[in-house]
């Protein structure tokens, strides 16, 4: 955190503890600027931040790691609780200055999309009244998002709505069963779970156009400049198709379970479930196909969503637990761990923000640095 001016919250430092002191924190003199920020004070698990030893495990302006605020929201076990009180969170997207997420909510159409500023505040409804809203995407005029429809899959659509709310307009209706969404430049991607395709439209609306059918349940999905890529849920592989349409390849096959999928300049990676809850993987392999790399394995749990950023690898497992590794491999290391029903997440410059997908408006938003 060299160079960064740190937030520290008086209220919440112990007097004995401040500031941090030779024999406290580990170099340095009382108050000094050049006591490390982060160094380990010898009580109560404290760190030093900005010359104040603080426990990061509780203060809202240094929750996890000096300098990253909880803003308006409450710090627990070094997470930030950014947003509570939710009906069954399901996908979650980011802007430059916002969080984005769907509101399942019940089959009585009581679905919503939200957003929240990143630096804390109160959630805004942007549609409500939506029939079990899921996967969502944003870009820099709109947001987008997948009705999965009623209980027969026949009526699920493809929404987009201005950034600033509005009316929201139906791009693609008569869906079956439509789950996850990404966005270009120029076209809206779905996957259709009980359809058994991947299908794209302009973003300005139009005819829907297959780029993939007779698939088993595609699941997740994600872009580059040239290929849409997504995961087979019951098909067991990964797969991916020219943006203009073509042969679908296959990327890898005899999978089992494989669920959320993310791509950089040079990779895909895939998380992998095993159903018994020990073999739980993910994965990475060219986004050419070629040989399969194991970045994780025999974790416990069942692993969902995926994100990728320029270092690191980010994913979740439902039944608890957050972790990322090295692109290149190395040690998994747990950002977060004892998270109810952890599913869809995402990673700007400084933090990991993720839903904990749990009903009767018990479901939260989460953030913690990364």
């Amino acid at each position: 955190m060299g160079g960064t001016t740190m937030i520290v919250d008086n209220e919440n430092v112990p007097t004995a503890l401040s500031p941090c002191q030779v024999g406290i924190c580990a170099g340095g003199v009382p108050g000094a600027s050049n006591v490390p920020d982060s160094a380990t004070c010898n009580a109560g698990g404290t760190q030093c931040c900005g010359g104040v030893c603080i426990d990061t495990t509780a203060d809202a302006r240094n929750c996890g790691a000096c300098g990253h605020s909880c803003e308006e929201a409450t710090c627990a076990g070094s997470i930030c609780a950014f947003v509570s009180g939710q009906k069954e969170p399901w996908g979650i997207a980011l802007d430059a200055t916002y969080v984005y997420w769907t509101n399942v909510g019940t089959i009585n159409q009581d679905g919503t999309v939200m957003k929240v500023p990143k630096s804390g505040g109160t959630p805004v409804v942007l549609a409500s009244a939506q029939a079990l809203p899921v996967g969502i995407a944003v870009d820099a005029t709109n947001v987008y998002w997948i009705n999965s429809g009623t209980p027969d899959r026949s009526d699920g659509a493809v929404m987009k709505l201005p950034l600033a709310g509005g009316q929201p307009t139906v791009l693609a209706s008569g869906q079956h069963g439509p789950l996850n969404v990404a966005v270009d430049a120029t076209h809206v991607y779905w996957t259709s779970k009980d359809g058994g395709a991947v299908m794209k439209m302009p973003i300005a609306g139009g005819v829907p156009v297959t780029l993939a059918s007779g698939l088993r349940n595609p699941w997740d999905i994600a872009l580059d400049a040239t290929s849409v890529y997504w995961t087979n849920y019951n098909g067991g592989s990964v797969m991916s198709v020219s943006k203009s349409g073509g042969v679908p390849a296959i990327l890898a096959s005899g999978q089992n379970v494989p669920w959320g999928i993310a791509v950089d300049a040079a990779n895909v990676y895939f998380t992998r479930s095993d159903n018994g809850g020990i073999n739980g993987a993910v994965l990475q392999m060219p986004k050419g196909g070629g040989h399969l790399v194991t970045l994780a394995a025999k974790q416990n749990g069942t692993p969902h969503g995926i994100t990728v950023d320029a270092t690191h690898v980010y994913w979740g497992y439902y039944d608890g637990s957050l972790f990322k590794v090295p692109i290149g491999g190395g040690a998994p290391t747990v950002i977060a761990s004892n998270q109810p029903a952890l599913a869809d997440l995402a990673v700007d410059e400084t933090s990991i923000y993720w839903i904990n997908q749990v009903t009767m408006s018990k479901g939260t938003v989460m953030k913690a640095p990364k």
